[in-house]
């Protein structure tokens, strides 16, 4: 990656003690975050919305990993789309616990950068563990929760949780895979913590729709969020009629500019600012509300994430 500078918490300090600066040429060294926090803020830089911000990689669920890149205007579109939803009220006196690395596109957006937006406290934590998790919940207050699956499968099983281990949450959100209805049932019960699903994928920057304040039932991933719009498509590229499942077409502006170091991949019903994703829905003709049904496979329309 040609950097010349890691930034490190105390484990990473650790690790990058024992290189050698001759195998790494311009390598100048680590610095503890901690380091940074009594030095002089660094001068704004401006930046036009089409910038490239950051470079992420794919999951690699139907496909090979790509390096996405997202520009400083799809990180910030996505983080107006999520505070516009109406059951996503977010504030200065909320406080977020960031569990999720900052290397994925959850950790990076949705939970941090949404709390930097609304000047929120951003509680930074090395690595998850279902104990010392629960632990700084209670010590900080914490009020708004974000987690992959296991995150929440782990707290419901932990010994000793009760109501009073998350008393304080009131927003919960689980994302990043197919949330098991047995865990949020479990959720509920053990933790008294009503937990909603969300969908997204790194080339959205990552939402596309939540479960917050729609009323989704269990398994439903909810309705698109304000601004972004949503069609199901099937084989052929037509619209999927109303309960019958359909690939999802996502569009701008949260829609990545390309793949950093290829050329774009391309379908033939790709069009400018839209991605296709992996996934196969079907949506309420009743409720509007989606289910996620299945993930696809490399076929008809390419299932792979698209842009043009």
């Amino acid at each position: 990656s040609a950097a010349s500078l890691a930034l490190a918490g105390p484990q990473g300090v650790q690790a990058t003690r024992g290189l050698e600066a001759a195998d790494l040429p311009g390598f100048r060294g680590s610095v503890p975050v901690a380091d940074l926090l009594d030095g002089e803020p660094a001068p704004l830089v401006d930046r036009a919305p089409d910038d490239l911000a950051v470079l992420l990689f794919t999951s690699g669920t139907a496909g090979a990993p790509r390096p996405a890149m997202l520009t400083h205007g799809n990180l910030t579109a996505n983080i107006d789309q999520i505070l516009g939803h109406p059951g996503r009220p977010e504030g200065a006196d909320d406080v977020v616990l960031a569990l999720l690395p900052l290397f994925h596109v959850f950790g990076l957006n949705p939970v941090l950068g949404v709390c930097l937006r609304v000047g929120g406290t951003c509680v930074l934590v090395e690595k998850f563990d279902p104990h010392t998790s629960l632990e700084a919940v209670a010590e900080h207050g914490v009020t708004v929760l974000g987690g992959v699956p296991t995150m929440w499968s782990a707290w419901a099983d932990h010994p000793g949780v009760d109501a009073e281990s998350m008393r304080t949450v009131r927003i919960a959100v689980s994302g990043g895979a197919p949330l098991d209805p047995a865990v949020r049932r479990a959720v509920r019960e053990r933790l008294g913590v009503e937990l909603t699903e969300g969908y997204g994928l790194t080339e959205a920057s990552p939402a596309v729709t939540s479960g917050l304040g729609c009323d989704a039932p269990v398994g439903s991933i909810g309705v698109p969020l304000p601004g972004v719009a949503v069609r199901l498509v099937d084989s052929q590229g037509e619209d999927a009629p109303g309960g019958d499942p359909g690939g999802i077409w996502g569009a701008r502006p949260n829609v990545v500019a390309g793949y950093w170091g290829a050329e774009l991949a391309t379908a033939p019903a790709s069009r400018v600012g839209e991605v296709m994703t992996a996934e196969v829905l079907t949506v309420s003709p009743v409720t509007d509300v989606a289910d996620l049904v299945q993930r696809m496979q490399p076929l008809g329309v390419r299932s792979v994430p698209v842009v043009e």
